[in-house]
């Protein structure tokens, strides 16, 4: 459904550190690994909602076992990281001069209920590739659950304006084609760095490709839904700048954490290895104890170390 130009840093790396970047600009190393390392669990589900009903508690997913461990995630390789470093820079300037400024006047000129109800509706557009790699991954139980948010949002939900499914206790189930490989085995390859997509790893970069071009919302739109002689490509330009600008204003706060750092390595780093660690999270459905927590051989590591071995250490 997005346009592949105008899915920009914010959608493909910059959120997922969005459980929590709190404070990274300048806090020890102890906080800045435990503020990045968190799993997602629901924190990427719709907004709450100040004048609705919170979202019911639900069972989390059961872990999943993948045949890339997740130690090997967490040690993917970095072999372009003069190109990888440009690139991020080039993302930075992007962010900095464009999206956050649009960010914050989205911000301010729409009220969080409007928001909260753009949000859903996108939310919702994303659920048919939910449910297509649910069932490529062989998961059944979750591909059920997104065929009943999709049919919850869309019919008692108002077109998705109202994540009715969130508030009843059917939780999101979000994958991508990333994701789908790694659970077919696909290694995930060095880590890579895409102009305007932003962190992402060769296995990510290929599934992120796919999943733009057979997205099934974006497949319906190109075919004119059938109506002779009307073109309606330009709804899917038009949804891609919408999600975009509504992505990066969702996550307005956490994302600057991270590009607000005027060290461009210690940037770098952290974004990198959140962004590793977050999709290892991904991966396993959140499970703490395959080793994406930092608690053992953490991801983290590697970033700390380098930290410490620039003449100026941790700062």
């Amino acid at each position: 459904m997005l346009h592949p130009l105008l899915k920009t840093v914010s959608l493909a790396g910059l959120c997922t550190l969005a459980a929590g970047c709190a404070d990274t600009a300048n806090a020890p190393d102890a906080s800045v690994t435990a503020s990045l390392s968190a799993p997602q669990a629901q924190t990427d589900a719709a907004p709450a909602d100040p004048a609705g009903a919170q979202p019911a508690p639900s069972a989390a997913d059961e872990p999943r076992a993948v045949p890339e461990t997740a130690a090997a995630m967490g040690q993917t390789k970095d072999p372009w990281r003069g190109a990888n470093r440009g690139l991020f820079v080039a993302n930075r300037w992007i962010d900095r001069n464009l999206l956050d400024p649009v960010a914050g006047a989205y911000n301010t000129v729409l009220p969080e209920l409007v928001r909260n109800r753009i949000a859903n509706v996108f939310d919702l557009l994303t659920e048919p590739l939910n449910l297509a790699h649910n069932i490529l991954q062989g998961e059944p139980e979750r591909a059920g659950r997104v065929l009943g948010r999709i049919v919850l949002n869309a019919t008692v939900g108002l077109g998705g304006m109202f994540d009715v499914a969130s508030q009843n206790g059917v939780p999101e189930a979000d994958e991508d084609f990333g994701q789908t490989l790694a659970v077919w085995g696909v290694p995930s390859g060095p880590y890579v760095v895409l102009p305007f997509f932003g962190p992402s790893t060769l296995r990510g970069a290929f599934g992120l490709g796919s999943d733009i071009l057979l997205d099934p919302v974006q497949i319906g739109i190109d075919s004119r839904f059938g109506i002779r002689g009307a073109d309606l490509r330009w709804v899917n330009t038009g949804l891609g700048i919408g999600n975009a600008i509504d992505t990066r204003a969702r996550y307005d706060e956490q994302v600057d954490q991270i590009f607000e750092i005027d060290d461009i390595d210690r940037g770098y780093t952290l974004m990198r290895s959140g962004y590793l660690q977050s999709r290892c999270f991904a991966i396993t459905n959140n499970a703490l104890d395959a080793g994406c927590d930092p608690e053992g051989e953490d991801l983290f590591d590697q970033t700390l170390d380098e930290m410490r071995q620039r003449p100026n250490g941790l700062r």
